[in-house]
């Protein structure tokens, strides 16, 4: 954890989130299961264009750890469907994260569709 605060396209774990409540009744609907976290911060970000996430900020957890929740019935199958549907419905934006070592197949969040300056 790090004492600074993101404005940018990151991931916000499911059990740690909020956002504005706004009186529009905008519709921003998650249609994924296991990695409906994921879904939710890119819907906000491409909604709003920014998320603020708070680097210092967590819940404390022990995911995949401990019977029942997400871990119950065919978990596998779930999250392979919510990765593939993902990584379809969010070209330049949802990204395999090879990195992360597990049961699962787990994925990455970055904005590549915004044109970074370069310094000169």
């Amino acid at each position: 954890m790090k004492d600074t605060v993101s404005y940018d396209l990151k991931f916000i774990i499911g059990n740690c989130f909020g956002y504005v409540n706004f009186k529009n009744e905008r519709k921003l609907t998650v249609t994924t299961g296991p990695k409906d976290d994921y879904e939710r911060s890119l819907l906000y970000y491409k909604e709003d264009g920014i998320l603020i996430r708070l680097n210092f900020v967590a819940a404390k957890t022990s995911i995949y750890t401990t019977p029942g929740g997400l871990q119950d019935g065919n978990r596998l199958t779930r999250v392979r469907k919510d990765v593939q549907g993902l990584l379809k419905k969010y070209p330049g934006y949802v990204f395999p994260n090879p990195r992360r070592k597990g049961p699962f197949p787990e994925i990455t969040i970055k904005d590549k569709t915004r044109k970074v300056k370069a310094n000169k």
